[in-house]
């Protein structure tokens, strides 16, 4: 690029800056919402850069973000702090391994059972552990994502 830094965009000083500090080989990196203001295409490349600075295992980046798709490609493992309080905390897929989300008629659920449920007019649905899971076929039953679980924690 032949352009002066004051002629970037913010989502071109943001990888220029990641890409920056990664040149510098740090072994760890603390980043707050590096994502923030990317378009989805450099939001992909600024993962790759991450996922590549950490694949030697000599390499941690603690990451901040409210975009959990990205943490979900990012991450091994997550905390997930809401108001202060630790919620979650654990290995990304173990974490997702162990709920499941089940659609249906609740009632029919043991409400001890329910972590968290959203009905609307037109949709139930409950977040359980997957040790939990209703039996009966009034139920389908989905593999959540992280960010279905951190809704349906907010949430309760």
């Amino acid at each position: 690029l032949n352009k002066s830094p004051f002629d970037l965009s913010g989502g071109q000083k943001r990888r220029v800056a990641i890409a920056g500090i990664l040149a510098m080989n740090p072994d760890i990196l603390i980043l707050d919402e590096p994502a923030a203001g990317l378009d989805p295409v450099a939001r992909e490349e600024m993962a790759d850069m991450l996922l590549d600075f950490v694949s030697d295992e000599n390499h941690t980046v603690f990451v901040s973000s409210h975009i959990i798709t990205d943490l979900e490609k990012i991450c091994d493992y997550i905390t997930f702090i809401d108001k202060g309080k630790i919620l979650l905390s654990g290995e990304k897929d173990e974490i997702k391994d162990n709920y499941a989300i089940v659609k249906g008629d609740l009632s029919l659920i043991d409400p001890d059972k329910i972590i968290s449920k959203h009905i609307t007019d037109y949709s139930s649905r409950a977040l359980v552990y997957k040790d939990d899971l209703p039996k009966g076929e009034n139920f389908t039953v989905e593999k959540p994502t992280l960010e279905d679980i951190m809704v349906f924690y907010v949430r309760r």
